[in-house]
């Protein structure tokens, strides 16, 4: 009895251990992560790529080491105590399967590619294309088990990230009107190209936006489920913030992503008038942070490296003035508003979804509308909604033609693809047009992660893929009027699965998509219920 007690005692301090190494790990992902930058801003992606790779092995060596003494001790005390009582790991999810499935194409899609005669050493490190090989897929697998297994909710965990995401976005708006606190333009004055595309040490102002595709709805998610006050007021700091940072991004792709977790956060946020209201809140102060960036600008003279039509509408348009007292009028309303039957909720959760459809209609119908009456002039903004080879920055080309060269491949490689990041070997058949028609030399992804998935892993990779983000959102969304975590992330996937329609898997972004729902499915696990832990978001 006495061996059995110390026993339980020992497994209980290195489930502890466990649990502290995750959050650790989780913590620096998501906020110490974005800002490390080894040399200048063309090593950005991939001093990325090397942080990610090392943390996470660094990460599952000492997780490996835990299980290690754990398994030593069990077979020392002959106990039947297993780790997965404890965190409802018995058996896979959907989700689990779906990953792992995808996982084996990747390898299946290597081994294939490398046969045909392909460069193994460059599908396992993605050299080819953004550095998403074999390696780097296997450490997102490796960072999502870590994760939605080991993963323990602490107060104070999103203080970090929220501060760390406002700090990037602040730098990336005082960078946008070309101040340079970090002096990280220095060796580049006489690159104008290198000024006008790079910001902060992300990246280039994609890789902005698509963290803001994450950290925006998340600081959103927070601030309307959040109990706690602090974490309630630095998210809606950051929300301001994060939105001035997406508008200096200028990137459609980018506000595409936010508007659909947004609109996915106002759809859910009506299940409880309370959350309502903070949705509101949330809306009033992106819109006056908005006029906020606009006072900045009138400051600045207007010195700033230029804004597209979104953008524009959003600074200089002063009709939208009109909507801070709206929103905050609603918050204001529904903030008082007593719901005890639970009707109201839903009504308004029935009109939401109505409307998100008619938008979605719309969007639709106007893209059908421009797209197929070709003789109509479209202006700046109208010709979002004319899909051919100029649409999005020439992705139009991108992917037709990536379609096109996908009819021409082999049955093997339209069922495992080319081989990891590997679609600028296959896309080289269009280099010469694309050269004479947008004066760019050669293109290593498509543009779009789903149709760069079909390339280089088929249609079984892609439907892996797929699969994991739907199983995934369904999980979340399912959950999250009962759990304020699953309610805080879904936004934040629901976005970046959003701007991944016109965007690049690669190892500044995607780590934090797959970490992100690694927590959405730490959220099942019993280590967050409240007979384990007595923490509060």
């Amino acid at each position: 009895m006495r061996g059995k007690q110390q026993f339980e005692k020992l497994a209980h301090k290195l489930l502890w251990w466990c649990n502290s190494t995750i959050v650790i790990y989780t913590m620096i992902m998501l906020s110490a992560f974005p800002f490390y930058l080894k040399e200048s801003y063309r090593s950005a992606r991939t001093d990325k790529y090397h942080f990610f790779v090392v943390v996470t092995l660094a990460m599952a060596i000492v997780v490996l080491a835990i299980y290690f003494v754990y398994v030593l001790n069990k077979i020392k005390y002959k106990s039947k105590l297993d780790f997965a009582e404890r965190y409802n790991r018995k058996k896979l999810n959907a989700v689990d399967i779906s990953l792992l499935l995808f996982w084996l194409i990747t390898v299946i899609s290597t081994i294939c590619a490398t046969v045909s005669g392909g460069e193994f050493a460059a599908f396992f490190s993605g050299s080819m294309g953004r550095n998403m090989g074999l390696l780097m897929i296997t450490m997102l697998v490796v960072a999502y088990f870590s994760v939605s297994g080991f993963f323990c909710y602490k107060r104070g965990f999103f203080w970090f990230v929220l501060f760390a995401m406002a700090m990037m976005s602040i730098i990336a708006i005082v960078n946008y009107y070309y101040l340079d606190p970090l002096y990280l333009f220095a060796k580049y004055k006489s690159n104008a190209n290198v000024i006008k595309n790079f910001t902060t040490t992300i990246g280039n102002k994609n890789y902005l936006s698509a963290m803001i595709c994450v950290t925006l709805p998340l600081a959103m998610g927070l601030g309307i489920v959040t109990k706690d006050k602090i974490t309630r007021v630095l998210s809606y700091i950051c929300v301001g913030i994060q939105f001035m940072a997406l508008i200096v991004a200028t990137s459609d792709g980018g506000f595409l992503g936010c508007f659909a977790g947004i609109m996915a956060l106002f759809v859910l946020s009506t299940r409880d008038v309370k959350r309502l209201s903070r949705f509101f809140q949330c809306a009033g102060i992106i819109v006056l942070s908005s006029k906020i960036l606009w006072l900045f600008d009138l400051l600045m003279k207007g010195n700033n490296k230029g804004y597209t039509s979104f953008s524009r509408i959003f600074i200089y348009d002063n009709r939208l003035f009109i909507l801070i007292p709206v929103f905050f009028g609603l918050a204001y309303y529904f903030s008082k508003l007593k719901d005890d039957s639970g009707k109201i909720s839903k009504a308004l959760f029935i009109s939401a979804v109505s409307l998100t459809l008619v938008i979605v209609l719309i969007f639709v119908s106007l893209f059908v509308y421009f797209t197929s009456n070709t003789d109509i002039k479209v202006g700046e903004f109208t010709s979002f909604f004319r899909f051919d080879e100029n649409w999005g920055t020439h992705r139009g080309f991108f992917w037709i033609n990536a379609f096109e060269m996908f009819g021409d491949f082999t049955l093997r490689e339209k069922l495992f693809g080319v081989g990891p990041d590997n679609f600028v070997e296959p896309f080289l058949v269009f280099d010469k047009e694309l050269i004479q028609k947008y004066n760019e030399t050669h293109a290593d992804a498509a543009h779009n992660v789903y149709i760069n998935y079909l390339i280089t892993y088929g249609i079984l990779g892609a439907v892996f893929y797929v699969s994991f983000i739907a199983f995934s959102l369904w999980g979340v969304i399912r959950n999250a009027t009962k759990n304020p975590l699953a309610f805080a992330v879904v936004g934040a996937i629901v976005a970046f699965t959003f701007q991944d329609i016109v965007n690049i898997a690669n190892p500044v972004n995607t780590p934090w998509l797959f970490i992100l729902i690694a927590i959405s499915q730490a959220c099942y696990l019993k280590v967050n219920t409240p007979s384990y832990s007595n923490e509060v978001l």
